[in-house]
């Protein structure tokens, strides 16, 4: 019971702040991909939209777990807690391995609203978030997982070869929750994302 009146809580919420369509949006028809007979573990580009590509079950059932476990267990520990960017919406980020040296990290992750509130821990990458490199130092478990999904697009993607991952970034999406369509403010945001569903 209490998950239909989150459900209904989140979707009341997303209609009643939802904008508007555009007139370009309205005219522009929704198109389907059907991605039910691409290869399993194979990245594969979209025929019509330049940029999307889709590796169907790039990880297993025990990966998948093992990872979601793994950032609840930061979330339990205390060390980072899930911040509510929207209701029903959760995030939070982690530091890439090899993260990014100080400098840049500063100039480049500081000042994300999506992680906490100005003072908070998301709002300090470098002393807030926690590091997947120490995560990997102790044998967290999950952590490895967490690595190789980190290299998954640099390795099965062309366009993001030569891109470095500025950071993971886990979100909690409870039932009616959506993600809303937003543009990062400069000169915040990656070149390229890529996203695993878990469930």
């Amino acid at each position: 019971m209490l998950g239909f009146l989150r459900y209904l809580r989140n979707g009341a919420f997303y209609t009643a702040v939802r904008r508007a369509p555009t007139a370009l949006e309205l005219q522009m028809p929704v198109e389907t991909w059907d991605v039910s007979n691409l290869p399993v573990g194979m990245a594969v580009r979209h025929p019509g939209l330049d940029g999307l590509w889709m590796v169907r079950r790039c990880m297993d059932l025990v990966q998948i777990a093992r990872i979601r476990d793994a950032f609840a267990r930061l979330h339990s520990s205390g060390r980072f807690p899930w911040y509510s960017y929207e209701p029903g919406r959760e995030m939070m980020p982690l530091h890439a391995s090899p993260g990014l040296d100080d400098a840049t990290t500063r100039r480049v992750l500081t000042g994300i609203e999506v992680f906490g509130e100005p003072g908070s821990l998301g709002a300090d990458p470098l002393a807030g978030w926690p590091r997947l490199s120490d995560l990997l130092a102790h044998e967290s478990d999950g952590a490895s997982e967490l690595l190789a999904l980190q290299r998954l697009p640099q390795e099965a993607i062309p366009d993001f070869a030569s891109q470095p991952c500025l950071f993971l970034q886990a979100q909690a999406l409870e039932r009616g929750a959506e993600v809303t369509p937003h543009r990062d403010a400069l000169p915040y945001g990656g070149d390229m994302i890529a996203t695993l569903v878990v469930e």
